[in-house]
């Protein structure tokens, strides 16, 4: 934000941030988790009761019981950063274009990382010993991987001790690709962001999802009470919130389509979605990200994918109308 306030001053005063792809309505757990249990968790350490609560929730929500395969960190970038430093192994590959962290985390650790595309995931040929990672859905295009085929991977890789990554940010949209409601083998494993769908990313809380010696390492990496009492209580309520979890997916859906319909109407190109952004493919996509930021609309653009934008979900009409507004007017 930063960086484009520098850029575009002027927009100071009337920004609408589409650039994170996280929902624009966060969870109201001011109206909806019980405030006397709330008050106790800002008022006192968390203690382990509480962490083994909300990953039974967890758990729960993601149809995985065993809650000796479950860790808690302080956002999944964290439980990202450290998976290098626990599992050492022979080869890194990763499914992409993707989320660039990945790459970063592990070439940051000496590994040299081995890029493919998606549709080469299933066949490829790995090395003894390597973990593969894949996000599904994917970011930034939205593209899906069907469980059952993960779950063939994962198979296949155990055979020569490998493992598979699933970073499941984007799932709660899509419940079924979770991977963890399948039982897959024990080198599976799968990192679960309560930041995007649930929209209470300043919480920082992720979870993963694994063998039992790696949750076991993850949490001996981790800080006393690193995860805070406040984001326990908020996410034990969140994840088994069923009334809202459903009422949320259909509105974000609908925000979705009526987002794309807008953008083509401008015969703006749609190369990808989720239910939380929309990828959108022009040949003067940087000129239109300039467009918009003198706008005061803030969108992710990518240094590698020059022709490439993507757009989260406006907050309400009216900035739903402004974006529309920009997009035509740069258009003509």
């Amino acid at each position: 934000m930063a960086a484009f306030l520098r850029a575009y001053p002027s927009a100071k005063s009337s920004i609408i941030d589409l650039s994170t792809g996280i929902n624009p309505y966060p969870y109201p757990w001011q109206d909806r988790v019980p405030q006397q249990g709330l008050e106790a968790a800002f008022h006192r350490l968390p203690d382990a009761g509480a962490a083994d609560a909300c990953k039974e929730a967890i758990a729960k929500y993601c149809g995985a019981g065993d809650l000796g395969r479950w860790a808690l960190g302080p956002g999944s970038q964290a439980i990202i950063e450290r998976l290098p430093a626990i599992i050492q192994p022979a080869q890194v590959y990763i499914a992409e274009p993707t989320y660039s962290e990945h790459r970063y985390v592990w070439e940051r650790a000496g590994y040299a990382v081995i890029g493919m595309p998606h549709n080469a995931l299933l066949e490829h040929d790995y090395l003894p010993g390597s973990v593969v990672v894949t996000v599904n859905p994917n970011n930034p295009d939205g593209k899906t991987t069907e469980p059952s085929a993960l779950l063939e991977l994962v198979s296949r890789l155990r055979q020569n001790s490998g493992y598979l990554l699933v970073d499941e940010a984007f799932a709660d949209l899509q419940p079924r690709l979770g991977l963890a409601q399948y039982n897959p083998p024990g080198n599976a494993m799968v990192i679960r962001s309560f930041g995007k769908f649930f929209g209470l990313a300043g919480l920082r809380l992720g979870a993963f999802y694994g063998p039992s010696h790696l949750v076991m390492a993850l949490e001996g990496q981790s800080h006393l009470w690193e995860v805070n009492g406040p984001a326990l209580a908020i996410a034990t309520r969140a994840v088994l919130d069923v009334e809202w979890i459903e009422t949320t997916r259909q509105a974000l859906s609908q925000d979705r389509k009526t987002l794309e319909k807008g953008l083509r109407e401008a015969s703006i190109d749609i190369a990808g979605a989720s239910d939380l952004f929309v990828l959108i493919r022009n040949d003067r996509a940087q000129d239109l990200c300039d467009h918009l930021g003198r706008d005061g609309i803030y969108v992710r653009d990518f240094g590698d994918w020059p022709d490439k934008l993507r757009l989260g979900l406006p907050p309400d009409r009216e900035a739903l109308m402004r974006l529309h507004q920009s997009v035509q007017n740069f258009v003509r």
